[in-house]
């Protein structure tokens, strides 16, 4: 499973409902937010909102195209300074997402990690005083007249905003169900069917589980 390294805070789900409808964000699926087009949306939504983010690029006039090998998450976010990262666990079926997604300033795989201690020193020995992390943060837990407070309401352990490191368990990044990702012949109907199974099983998931499950799956080291 894809394991990362990260520096970030949670943002939770119902926040970034509300953002993205805001700011009519329709490529983006707020339960989904690693996808291409969901990440790409709201990358260049906070990149066209926030200058106080540092510059990397431009992003993309469009999302990248699917992969045609393994999806590479962070590749497909070079452009940010923002890195957009969730939980999934594929085996819980009382959920079909997590109450956070993760906004990072940092991420790494931990494969790619020998010694995550020296990672970490790495990153505080590379800072300036400039805090554009934090104040992303603050405008980001503002959504919806502070819906939520930083460091309050925390589920299943994790604090909303709170920055820090965090170890982000993904079991399927790209979210495919069997025979979506084949190439059928046929009618635009059997192209509604697929949509429709794939509607299915996501419903199935939540009716199965009832209320959304808490996520279990991080660790986390605070400042």
């Amino acid at each position: 499973m894809p394991t990362y390294l990260t520096h970030a805070f949670p943002l939770p789900r119902r926040l970034i409902r509300i953002f993205t409808v805001l700011h009519d964000l329709t490529p983006c699926s707020p339960e989904h937010l690693i996808s291409p087009s969901s990440s790409h949306s709201f990358l260049t939504c906070l990149h066209n909102l926030y200058p106080f983010l540092p510059f990397i690029s431009p992003p993309p006039e469009f999302p990248p195209s699917s992969p045609t090998t393994q999806f590479n998450l962070l590749q497909s976010q070079s452009y940010s300074p923002v890195k957009l990262l969730e939980p999934y666990n594929p085996e819980d079926l009382s959920s079909a997402f997590t109450p956070f997604a993760f906004i990072a300033d940092y991420a790494v795989k931990i494969n790619d990690v020998g010694d995550i201690a020296e990672v970490m020193k790495g990153y505080d020995d590379n800072q300036d005083e400039n805090d554009w992390f934090e104040r992303l943060r603050d405008e980001l837990m503002k959504i919806g007249g502070a819906v939520v407070k930083p460091a309050e309401g925390a589920e299943g352990g994790i604090k909303p905003g709170r920055v820090g490191w965090y170890i982000v368990v993904n079991g399927d990044e790209e979210r495919n169900f069997p025979g979506l990702g084949e190439e059928e012949e046929g009618d635009d109907s059997e192209g509604d069917g697929r949509e429709y199974r794939l509607e299915e099983e996501l419903l199935g998931k939540l009716n199965k589980g009832g209320e959304v499950g808490n996520n279990k799956g991080e660790q986390q080291r605070h400042k």
